[in-house]
């Protein structure tokens, strides 16, 4: 899976390409240049977001499934947290601003992680149908690439209700037509 370009993560110049290839982690300049650190290796799968919820120091993570963890690494590979993960079968996602502009829940399954440290100017992909702005995709290839659009209808695999559980009797529900 291709996930994102961007060039402000490593500060070299180059537009960087991340790829699940064989559950390896690779990191790719535009040159086809190897990242260094990477790549990293292990039982990756699905498609990795790139959020700054860690540290305040303005450098994005990787947060990527592996098989019963889901592994947050820094911009070299190194791994500096796996947490569990509670569902293989979806991807992870990540809501902005919960609570307060600076912290971030990681959705996994029907579980919340929450991080304090969230920096929306270095973060880059919230979830895999968003782009470099974060402006969510309803629908199209895992790639990203020759986006196409549904012409109609609620995605239900995109509904979901914050804060749950409700909290003072109100909620919110977030849903893409």
């Amino acid at each position: 899976y291709l996930l994102t370009t961007w060039s402000t993560y490593w500060d070299d110049g180059y537009d960087e390409k991340l790829i699940i290839n064989n559950n390896d982690l690779l990191c790719i300049n535009s040159n086809e240049s190897s990242c260094s650190g990477f790549p990293v290796y292990g039982n990756f799968e699905g498609i990795p977001i790139i959020v700054d919820i860690l540290y305040d120091d303005n450098i994005p993570e990787i947060i990527c499934k592996n098989k019963e963890f889901i592994s947050i690494m820094d911009n070299t590979g190194n791994i500096i947290i796996n947490i569990p993960s509670y569902n293989y079968n979806e991807n992870l996602n990540i809501v902005p601003n919960w609570g307060s502009n600076s912290r971030a829940a990681l959705i996994n399954g029907n579980r919340l992680f929450i991080f304090k440290d969230y920096n929306q100017n270095y973060s880059y992909w919230h979830n895999p149908k968003s782009d470099t702005y974060n402006s969510s995709i309803v629908s199209g290839p895992e790639n990203r690439q020759g986006l196409e659009y549904i012409t109609g209808g609620i995605d239900l695999s995109k509904v979901f209700n914050y804060p749950n559980p409700v909290k003072n009797g109100i909620t919110k529900f977030r849903f893409f037509v």
